[in-house]
């Protein structure tokens, strides 16, 4: 899963749909030691983690590309097989194949991931200033995942939509066929409306949310746990291979307790509104 990240998953475990959420700032939440609140502080790292994430979305669109053919394939034996339906899109479409729906993830990555990033940091900070959770900040670092999913779907479920009808359009008997990611939006508003744009918008919400919500507990514990006492009290910053390490391992936990929705997610969300 992206979302994305990606995500949108939109994927690789960390990066749901260009969410590259192994950017996520790893400063101290709460007020910065300058007294500007933890968004503001945080607000650079923010932007830069969009940005990664829409390069990520360039390597890794390809890789989505076929999770999404697998997700509605019903091919047995060779081809449905991640490395033999690989080959066999290669051979059959190219390159070009490989990326369908490439130009409205790469443009729609960066406003999303930045929404979905400062949705995440100040819910955060606002829930781990309450005095309640002080405490538990799991349940803070939970909850600001799931919000962040809730708001961010407003960019994240259009992106999706566009992208998957694209990435799947060869594999899908009497498919409509899209010329590009423009094309495929303006279609899809002409003919089923904006809300054909937000179809599976709930189920998106029940798939990438307890993902989102997971990534982030996963995430939080794991860096807790990885963390130099410098590290813990903020003079330090995590190195790369510890963020990489810590987000592939959160990834790929959450991954595996949320896939089954997100497979019944993209079949919604590839459909017509026409043809149920």
């Amino acid at each position: 899963m992206s979302r994305g990240a990606g995500g949108g998953g939109e994927e690789t475990a960390a990066n749901r749909g260009g969410r590259d959420l192994n950017s996520v700032q790893e400063g101290n939440a709460g007020m910065g030691e300058d007294g500007r609140s933890g968004f503001a502080v945080e607000t650079p790292a923010m932007l830069a983690g969009a940005s990664a994430g829409v390069v990520a979305r360039l390597l890794c669109h390809p890789v989505d590309t076929i999770k999404a053919k697998l997700q509605v394939s019903t091919e047995r034996g060779a081809h449905g097989s991640f490395t033999g339906l690989a080959r066999k899109v290669y051979v059959t479409e190219g390159v070009p194949g490989l990326y369908r729906g490439i130009g409205v993830a790469f443009f729609g990555s960066a406003p999303a991931a930045c929404l979905y990033f400062a949705g995440y940091e100040a819910m955060r900070d606002y829930l781990r200033g309450r005095g309640e959770l002080k405490g538990t900040p799991f349940v803070a670092d939970f909850v600001a995942g799931f919000v962040a999913e809730c708001v961010s779907c407003v960019l994240w479920v259009p992106i999706d939509v566009s992208k998957q009808r694209l990435q799947v359009q060869s594999s899908l008997k009497g498919a409509v066929v899209y010329r590009g990611s423009a094309d495929a939006i303006a279609r899809i508003v002409r003919e089923e409306g904006v809300l054909g744009l937000y179809r599976g918008y709930g189920a998106t919400l029940l798939a990438f949310g307890p993902f989102s919500a997971c990534y982030f507990l996963f995430y939080e514990r794991l860096k807790h746990l990885t963390s130099t006492p410098q590290q813990v009290r903020g003079e330090a910053p995590l190195s790369s291979v510890q963020a990489f390490l810590n987000g592939s391992g959160a990834g790929a936990a959450s991954s595996v307790l949320t896939n089954g929705l997100d497979v019944a997610r993209l079949r919604i969300q590839v459909q017509r509104a026409d043809h149920p």
